[in-house]
């Protein structure tokens, strides 16, 4: 019973996992890219123009007379720059949209609250389902920091504490159970868990999760008061 409501967590845990090594290659793979092209198309040709002004400034008038760019070299140049400048804005369209994906699979994954934190524990993103657990809207929540928002102080120093080792090890928090506060007031218990979010190998952001056990929990009590009457009536029977 205990099991069933951190497989959401750790299956969205697990993607978040591949879309962060997916960026980090797809960014590796462009640089490299870019930086080939940089080097091969235009920065050998810059600088053979800047070796020959240098000599020239230095009254360099060997032999060898200096060999200008022609107008066709300063065209190709011209293209290749262009061409530079096209893969660069195609990747940051790439990048772009799989943010855009990675956004809205956020907003739409069902039972499961989610919430984008900093260091302070600041929200920055807040989706759909973490409105229905709360009830506060994405405008009142945002800007707020999330354990002054729904925990009670004690819990609230915890995530401190938990927030704090996630940013300093970038390795995430397990799910543990944690009750928080409702708009309304009411009290909901749930599966908390933290995630580190990593650009270049240091944490950006933390994702929050949570999965609301309340009706578990609420069985739970029912069931065990139920074995304590039973049990209650068993005494008294033996006792007549």
């Amino acid at each position: 019973i205990h099991a069933g409501p951190t497989k959401p967590i750790e299956e969205l845990s697990s993607g978040l996992t591949r879309l962060a090594i997916s960026f980090a290659l797809i960014g590796l793979f462009f640089l490299g890219v870019t930086l080939l092209m940089l080097e091969k198309l235009t920065l050998r040709p810059i600088r053979r123009l800047v070796d020959s002004v240098i000599r020239a400034c230095d009254g360099n008038q060997g032999s060898e007379p200096i060999q200008w760019a022609s107008q066709k070299e300063f065209a190709e140049l011209g293209e290749m720059v262009v061409r530079v400048l096209g893969v660069l804005e195609r990747s940051q369209r790439t990048h772009r949209e799989d943010v855009r994906r990675f956004n809205s699979a956020i907003e739409n994954t069902p039972l499961i609250a989610i919430q984008g934190v900093n260091r302070e524990g600041s929200i920055l993103s807040w989706n759909s389902e973490s409105t229905r657990l709360s009830g506060y809207g994405r405008s009142e929540a945002q800007g707020n920091r999330l354990h002054e928002l729904l925990l009670s102080p004690e819990s609230a120093e915890e995530f401190e504490s938990d927030l704090g080792r996630v940013w300093a090890t970038g390795n995430p928090v397990s799910a543990r159970e944690r009750h928080i506060r409702t708009k309304e007031g009411s009290v909901r218990w749930v599966y908390f868990s933290i995630l580190p979010l990593l650009k270049d190998g240091r944490v950006t952001e933390a994702i929050c999760m949570q999965v609301d056990i309340t009706d578990r929990k609420t069985a739970e009590r029912k069931i065990a008061q139920a074995n304590e009457e039973l049990q209650s009536m068993n005494e008294q029977l033996e006792n007549t």
